[in-house]
């Protein structure tokens, strides 16, 4: 269930649904609980690309968050952040 509401999340999110931060904050919420890192970082990227939509400045703190968590894990998705998230 945590990984349909991820990923419409994602589809809500990239057509302006409204509803996409719910569903994201639910799934963050699972993977957070059941330490699913992988798949909390996702989230955390989608959440912080809507932060950021929204002009939100937790958009950065987010975007840090899933950056130190790739990396932690040893997942190149670290390295497509590192423009974007503080080391």
């Amino acid at each position: 269930m945590a990984l349909t509401e991820l990923s419409l999340g994602e589809v809500e999110l990239s057509r302006d649904a409204e509803g996409a931060t719910d569903r994201l904050h639910r799934s963050l919420r699972y993977w957070t609980d059941n330490q699913v890192p992988a798949l909390q970082a996702r989230t955390l990227v989608a959440l912080a690309s809507a932060a950021e939509r929204a002009g939100d400045p937790d958009a950065r703190r987010l975007l840090a968050s899933a950056h130190r968590i790739y990396r932690e894990l040893g997942i190149p998705a670290a390295s497509a952040l590192n423009d974007t998230a503080p080391p």
